[in-house]
């Protein structure tokens, strides 16, 4: 996902309280394969439950434990809290919610916003 679609998404339904489940997800994601039984949610940021239910769904010979723990803990999370574990884990945001220096300068309210 790009910055300015996640920054959609925060806007419309809200940042998080960046929890411990939250970074261990994040790291987690980063461990498990982007173009394996995962790809839709930790590759697409497809985050829905429904998303996180077809990925549980695929062929079980193709996991690895990365893949089988970083779906345990997606399983645990909110649709928001697991797009805010995959913003963390791609530099979007730090641990402490805030948008990452490299990212401020396209955080900016969208036309018609401020």
């Amino acid at each position: 996902m790009c910055f300015d679609c996640f920054k959609s998404m925060r806007d419309e339904f809200g940042a998080v309280e960046i929890t411990p489940a939250i970074v261990e997800a994040a790291r987690l994601s980063q461990e498990a394969n982007h173009y394996g039984p995962l790809h839709v949610t930790i590759e697409d940021y497809n985050c829905g439950d429904d998303s996180v239910a077809f990925c549980a769904a695929q062929k079980r010979d193709k996991w690895t434990d990365a893949d089988r723990a970083c779906l345990a803990a997606f399983q645990a999370l909110t649709e928001n809290e697991r797009t805010h574990a995959l913003a963390l884990a791609d530099g979007y945001i730090d641990a402490s919610g805030s948008v990452t220096e490299a990212w401020r300068e396209w955080d900016v309210p969208a036309e018609g916003e401020a």
